[in-house]
């Protein structure tokens, strides 16, 4: 769990370090973070959808949003 959380925010970090002017390497290695950060979500829905079917949600009441709450 921790690794897909790191993921994230890393992800996301790299995503709002980019800025006009940005140096050409700089910009190569954002892309390649992004390549490895889509992989890595990749993988962990692949994963999830294996192991929990790909219906889960709208089997188990408790996690479906109902604002009539």
């Amino acid at each position: 769990m921790h690794f897909f959380l790191t993921t994230a925010l890393s992800s996301s970090s790299s995503a709002h370090s980019q800025y006009h002017g940005a140096p050409l390497l700089f910009m190569d290695i954002l892309s390649y973070m992004n390549l490895t950060f889509t992989m890595c979500f990749t993988v962990e829905c692949v994963l999830k959808l294996i192991s929990y079917g790909p219906g889960v949600n709208y089997r188990n009441t408790d996690i479906l949003y109902c604002p009539a709450q």
